[in-house]
């Protein structure tokens, strides 16, 4: 009853305590979405605020998607992305996905993979560390960051081989780490291990 909850709940630690009024809080911030309808669209951009015009289906200025999906949205099994800015590395990568029967999604830095990552969701990213305008490792935060891209899998790639950009690139959040030059051998099997399973694929 009422009076043993309270008994029990007084000799609760105080950190637990507090992870009781976090929780409360995320369940708050949910009830903000339960009048909204899944599978319409957001009149401002959840990503960036820009309002929405045109009734379109991405942001104007990010390229978010301004689909309203509550939870994390599903991954695209057949899509990999690829984040290079050398293009004959890029069209090795390519070459490599589309042997494996997926669709190559290109970014050729680190901004563009932001934005095709919001926009496409991939089941994969593959993505160089040093790349212009924002490098691999900035645009990784900024998936990691971002509720609608966290969960994509993301394989670095880099000529660096020092410890110290390996603890940041695995702090940062990759799920893998591949040194160039690399084999196609490799690049298929680092994928096939990070890949999403077929069910958390969208139904077409």
């Amino acid at each position: 009853d009422e009076e043993d909850v309270t008994a029990i709940l007084n000799k609760v630690p105080a950190h637990v305590k507090l992870i009781a009024r976090t929780l409360s809080i995320e369940l708050e911030k949910d009830a903000e979405h339960r009048d909204l309808d899944e599978g319409s669209y957001y009149e401002r951009c959840t990503e960036c605020g820009v309002q929405a015009t045109g009734g379109g289906k991405f942001c104007s200025d990010c390229g978010a998607s301004l689909e309203i999906i509550l939870g994390p949205p599903r991954l695209n099994a057949n899509k990999i992305l690829v984040a290079e800015d050398s293009a004959a590395t890029r069209l090795a990568l390519v070459a490599i996905v589309k042997k494996m029967g997926c669709e190559a999604i290109e970014a050729i830095n680190g901004s563009e993979a932001v934005r095709m990552a919001r926009k496409e969701h991939p089941g994969v990213i593959i993505m160089d560390i040093n790349m212009p305008i924002l490098n691999g490792l900035d645009a990784l935060r900024k998936i990691r960051s971002q509720k609608s891209t966290s969960h994509i899998p993301v394989i670095m790639l880099t000529s660096i081989t020092d410890n110290q950009t390996v603890v940041d690139t695995l702090q940062s959040g990759a799920n893998d780490y591949v040194v160039k030059p690399f084999t196609a051998s490799l690049i298929q099997e680092r994928v096939r291990k990070c890949m999403p399973e077929e069910e958390d694929t969208p139904k077409a």
